[in-house]
């Protein structure tokens, strides 16, 4: 249950920089080769698995560090418009129990055990538009956000919450969430690759946990 140490955001920034650089490069030698009006995506079926960062942004932030994302997408597209499923993990560092205590987390109800992971399950909903090689994309998520109890219920109960939090047990662990994400995907096809690269900018809501922003970046396959 240790924080992101510096070196960790260091290599998480400089991975990002790189992956930008390389996504819009590889665009912007394709989109010399093309020229078009604006239309419609064809219809197929996608397959899109994604990585990137999350960020909380809600009352758990003080506890949170940024944290990884794998999504994986399976869906279908018709005539300009989209649907399927996703399922996601995005593991967070969280700093340890008695700084939260030392913070007034069980006064202020953000308690959260260290080391966090939130799961999504849910259907996805998307709006397509190309122009040129450029695909944009505007998609929308709902469903089901667990956010399991990682340590042994035991230690958590006796040792965390009754000798570190005074007894102030969250419910954060124990309900079912929902959540909605909502963001906008920038695809570029490119000639005889068979996959196109993508990079995501979404935001986020889970009842009972808060907002948060999601920078994906992944391939998308149709077929």
């Amino acid at each position: 249950m240790r924080r992101i140490c510096p070196r960790f955001r260091l290599r998480w920034t400089l991975s990002l920089l790189f992956v930008l650089t390389v996504f819009f490069r590889s665009g912007t030698a394709n989109a010399q080769q093309y020229s078009g009006d604006l239309e419609y995506t064809d219809t197929g079926w996608f397959v899109t698995p994604r990585f990137g960062m999350s960020m909380v942004l809600g009352d758990y932030s003080q506890a949170l560090d940024n944290g990884s994302v794998y999504r994986l997408e399976v869906g279908r597209n018709m005539d300009g418009l989209g649907y399927g499923v996703m399922a996601q993990g995005t593991l967070h560092n969280g700093a340890h129990y008695e700084e939260q205590a030392a913070a007034g987390c069980f006064t202020q109800g953000t308690c959260i055990q260290g080391d966090t992971m939130i799961y999504k399950l849910g259907g996805l909903a998307r709006y397509i538009l190309v122009y040129q090689t450029f695909r944009v994309i505007a998609q929308a998520a709902v469903g089901v956000a667990p956010i399991p109890l990682l340590m042994d219920e035991k230690y958590f109960e006796e040792e965390v919450v009754a000798a570190g939090w005074e007894g102030n047990r969250p419910t954060v662990h124990d309900e079912m969430h929902l959540f909605t994400n909502a963001g906008v995907i920038v695809e570029y096809p490119m000639e005889g690759m068979g996959v196109a690269p993508q990079l995501s900018v979404e935001t986020s809501y889970i009842t009972g946990f808060g907002a948060g922003a999601e920078v994906l970046f992944g391939f998308n396959a149709t077929f």
